[in-house]
């Protein structure tokens, strides 16, 4: 019974912290909302695009303010964030692989955009989210996006979903249980469909990383270049293209893995 009590104030704890950040954005957009109300006459449509347009300078703000907050619940649970971001001193190859990784994960994203756009729910899945992505109008724009989408999305989700909530889980389940769950809390966090199906895929790989190697620093190489990848990548038109994208990304993906199991051994 006390087990039983105990992993389920562990796993509620674990989604505490990633319900959170997303009470801290809800609050922020319904201020940015206001303040846009209060600033003169303005439509729904004109309040869509702008919070559209704003969702990374959002983003950043939320992750910050989330990051106190996670510091001062650290101390109040006399678990401060320091003691809990592992950061295992790994050889140089360690993270070369994990940003291999990376890139093995983006090829096989993109085959998979490629096949999701052939299946009608995963399409208008796709076709949603590109409704609701940020139109920029200027470099600095998307020079904001590139630091957030690069730089602060990788640092905060590791933090949040490998450090703290995979941290969490393995104190009471099995590794590959923890790294599971962490993943599936992940993937469902994007919140989109055909994001959420690879996104699991990736929580489960990055845990597979952090859980490996005991550095966050690694798990942030990876995310970073995926995410980097993400808005260098082009499209994929036919099919046989498609498959050599599998291919060669899964591929990378054994090797680069093998290579960081190995090697953290090592260590």
């Amino acid at each position: 019974m006390k087990n039983s009590v105990k992993r389920i104030r562990t796993i509620l704890t674990a989604l505490m912290y990633v319900g959170i950040y997303y009470a801290v954005s809800a609050i922020l957009q319904l201020i940015y909302i206001m303040w846009q109300s209060g600033i003169g006459t303005i439509t729904v449509s004109r309040i869509e695009e702008n919070l559209t347009n704003g969702a990374y300078a959002l983003m950043v703000i939320a992750a910050i303010v989330s990051m106190w907050i996670y510091l001062l619940i650290g101390r109040i649970r006399n678990k401060p964030l320091y003691t809990v971001v592992e950061e295992r001193k790994n050889p140089l190859i360690v993270g070369v692989m994990a940003g291999v990784l990376a890139v093995g994960v983006r090829l096989l994203v993109t085959a998979y955009y490629y096949w999701a756009l052939n299946i009608d729910f995963l399409k208008k899945s796709i076709d949603s989210a590109s409704a609701l992505s940020p139109q920029f109008t200027h470099t600095g724009q998307m020079l904001a996006a590139l630091f957030a989408i690069v730089v602060i999305a990788p640092v905060f989700e590791e933090v949040l979903f490998r450090a703290i909530v995979l941290g969490e889980l393995l104190t009471i389940m099995r590794p590959w249980a923890a790294i599971l769950l962490q993943g599936i809390v992940f993937g469902v966090a994007h919140a989109v469909l055909f994001q959420t199906i690879f996104a699991v895929c990736v929580g489960v790989l990055l845990g597979v990383v952090y859980y490996k190697t005991r550095s966050i620093k690694s798990t942030i190489i990876c995310h970073s270049v995926f995410n980097l990848s993400a808005m260098l990548a082009g499209e994929i038109t036919d099919v046989r293209s498609s498959v050599i994208y599998a291919v060669f990304g899964l591929l990378l993906i054994a090797s680069s893995l093998s290579s960081l199991v190995v090697n953290c051994k090592r260590n």
